[in-house]
């Protein structure tokens, strides 16, 4: 039978043509198919994926023009693909659809709105649910459902926009559920954790107060584990147990590091019989670094705090005996292997710091006042070299402090005062403490106001109060004003004369030290600019050279003959002049030549301050001829100085050197009045018939005395 070819229909545009039949001896050949042209099909495919209801319009677009429907799709996709989540949302709320030329492609516009806000509205309340959501309180279904309804309220008349939405919002119901029942997991796993996790925590720190080693300390936390393990009472795995042990280490990395360690380093059997340790667990071993970095690091803390407060509690005992000038800097080694140095410096401020706990302590149970308390700790201080700090500040600074505005402010005038008493207490208790720790213009503003309290009058015989001498005091340090100068100017031929009058007066000028020393030139012109001041405040030129030269002389130090005005910041004992003297007698005597050679005895020799102090010895002193003030060299040739640590230690050993011989006459005198006593007792014994005198044990007769 012969076959007929397919035939297109008139409908699709192709031409209507008839394939010959195929003679009998030749192979069958299927008919040659007619091209179609099906590219606004497959669009339409496409886009039914937006509504079910779209899909069934694909087989009518076919029949369109080809071109016009391969353009018409190219220029729909470009508007819907091109398009952002956040562009679409904005449409949804707007109440916006995206033009569009016919009702077809408004169904797909509606599709890609709904399945868009879905997508955003899904993800918006899974983030609220993750972060926000009260799960243990509220009904996650109900915020899902009040939502969609909310949505679909506003949103929803059109079913190709609400199918797609639905098919998001399911989604985010199903992952609900999903994530509830994951919680619902977690929370009992974590319940037994943390009930684990408790035991253990609690356990750990009862064994610790009890003061169990912490290996043994391990070994029982290890134990624990039969009980709160899978065979246990709360089912935790070991896995998770080792967790817990691992966290308990770390919480006590810092605080407690030798249990921590022990945590993770000591061995346990595991249930196969095999011996383990947390520390070489390979999931583990990052942690346990950590840890024992945190431990390692605390071990080497505690060990340097225990070496410094060590030296603290050392260096009190030598700062109140006087031994501090032996201190010096101290290596330590740590727990890690690591060193690390004490210095000196740093020894010194932790001495001091525990000095200044402890003399609270003793001026509380002391009951002392502050100038007690002042006068204890000074005597501390200079025994071992050191400045007091807050007795320092408290004597500088007054001269700048002295101000107008300062004496009209009764607080500061009250500071300021404060100041000028603490001074006064100071070059009393220590001329040379003084003078080292305070400037010439704070000890000439000090002599100036004691001066006015304690000499001046007024008019009518009243003495001058302490705001009245402070006034005095600041006008007369000050630069003199010209009312002042034409003072000084009308007294200049009398203070003159008043000065060579002194200057030329032995005990007088220089009070005690009963001649003129070398370098008087020194002290005469520190006088004069002195009696020039006070005479421009008012007072008359004998008085003003009387009390220049007396304020000069409680404000310097002298060495055979040598006022030494500037000590360069040294504190120097209160015996300076024999402690030195004796170094420098001990110096002529131990180089001959040196003295031979210049033709001096060792009352020549002088001294000088050397600006030059160290952080130990506190200054030098360099020897000099009185006679030409020129450097005096050993029989060596090298330069003589002499430290004030040397000086301090001479005079330690003279003090000592009196000690003794004070106690020896005590001694002595004991001994005499022992014997004295005794022998008082013995005549009395005698007297009234207790025992018997020389002559009655010899057989003598006593003779009548009695005169019948």
């Amino acid at each position: 039978m012969a076959q007929q070819s397919r035939v297109q229909t008139p409908a699709f545009k192709n031409n209507i043509r008839l394939q010959p039949q195929a003679r009998p001896v030749d192979t069958f050949t299927a008919p040659v198919a007619i091209p179609q042209d099906r590219n606004a099909a497959r669009l339409m495919n496409a886009l039914s994926a937006f509504s079910t209801s779209l899909g069934g319009l694909a087989p009518q677009m076919a029949a369109a023009d080809a071109e016009k429907a391969q353009q018409e799709q190219w220029a729909f996709e470009k508007k819907i693909e091109g398009r952002t989540q956040a562009e679409w949302v904005a449409d949804t709320k707007a109440g916006i659809v995206m033009p569009h030329e016919n009702e077809l492609q408004k169904k797909a516009l509606l599709a890609a709105s709904g399945m868009n806000y879905g997508a955003y509205r899904a993800n918006e309340l899974r983030n609220k649910l993750v972060t926000e959501f009260d799960w243990d309180n509220q009904d996650p279904d109900k915020l899902i459902a009040d939502a969609i309804n909310n949505d679909l309220a506003q949103h929803g008349k059109e079913r190709n926009w609400g199918a797609p939405y639905l098919r998001e919002m399911n989604k985010l119901k199903g992952w609900a559920v999903d994530y509830k029942a994951k919680r619902t997991a977690e929370q009992f796993n974590t319940a037994k954790s943390e009930q684990a996790f408790g035991l253990i925590d609690t356990k750990t720190d009862e064994m610790i107060a009890q003061g169990m080693t912490p290996e043994a300390t391990a070994r029982a936390v290890r134990s624990m584990y039969s009980d709160l393990g899978a065979e246990g009472t709360l089912g935790v795995n070991y896995k998770d147990l080792d967790q817990e042990v691992v966290n308990k280490a770390r919480h006590l990395a810092s605080t407690q590091p030798e249990y921590a360690l022990a945590l993770m380093e000591t061995q346990h059997v595991s249930k196969e019989g095999m011996k383990l340790r947390l520390a070489d667990k390979p999931a583990l071993r990052e942690t346990y670094l950590s840890i024992k970095a945190e431990a390692v690091k605390a071990l080497d803390a505690r060990a340097e705090t225990a070496a410094r407060e060590s030296f603290a509690s050392g260096d009190l005992g030598l700062m109140l005996s006087g031994g501090l000038a032996g201190v010096d800097d101290e290596e330590i080694k740590l727990p890690s292997g690591k060193s690390i140095t004490v210095t000196r410096k740093q020894r010194l401020e932790a001495a001091e710091k525990a000095y200044k706990a402890q003399s609270d302590t003793a001026a509380s149970q002391g009951r002392e006042t502050p100038v007690l308390r002042l006068s204890r700790e000074l005597n501390d201080y200079r025994k071992n070299n050191l400045e007091h700090p807050q007795l320092k500040r408290q004597v500088t600074g007054i001269a700048d402090m002295a101000t107008p505005a300062a004496l009209q402010d009764t607080e500061q005038r009250k500071a300021l005062l404060e100041k000028v008493n603490t001074a006064k207490w100071l070059a009393h208790e220590s001329k040379n403490t003084y003078i080292a720790y305070s400037e010439q213009k704070d000890r000439e503003f000090v002599e100036t106001f004691l001066l006015a309290k304690g000499s001046m009058v007024h008019k009518d015989g009243r003495a001058y109060s302490d705001d009245e001498a402070l006034s005095f005091a600041m006008e007369t340090t000050n630069p003199v004003s010209a009312e002042g100068q034409l003072r000084i100017d009308r007294a200049k031929p009398k203070l003159e004369a008043r000065m060579m009058d002194l200057a030329a007066t032995p005990g007088r000028f220089y009070g005690e030290w009963k001649a003129v020393p070398e370098n008087y030139s020194t002290a005469y012109q520190r006088v004069y600019t002195l009696a020039q001041r006070y005479i421009a405040g008012g007072m008359e030129p004998e008085k003003a050279v009387d009390q220049a030269a007396t304020n000069v002389k409680n404000t310097s130090t002298v060495f055979r003959g040598n006022i030494l005005m500037d000590l360069a910041g040294m504190n120097v004992p209160d015996d300076f002049e024999e402690s030195m003297g004796a170094i420098v007698d001990d110096f002529a005597q131990r180089n001959p030549l040196t003295m031979q050679k210049n033709g001096i005895e060792p009352s020549d020799i002088s001294i000088e301050p050397v600006n030059n102090p160290d952080q130990k010895s506190g200054g030098y002193f360099k020897l000099i001829d009185r006679n030409d003030r020129m450097p005096i060299v050993d029989d060596k040739g090298n330069m003589v100085t002499v430290s004030l640590e040397g000086v301090r230690a001479q005079s330690a050993r003279r003090q000592a050197e009196r000690v003794k011989k004070g106690d020896e006459a005590i001694h002595k005198a004991v001994e005499a009045d022992q014997t004295e006593q005794a022998s008082r007792a013995r005549s009395e014994e005698i007297r009234q018939g207790k025992r018997k005198g020389f002559l009655e044990k010899e057989g003598i007769p006593l003779p009548d005395i009695s005169g019948r």
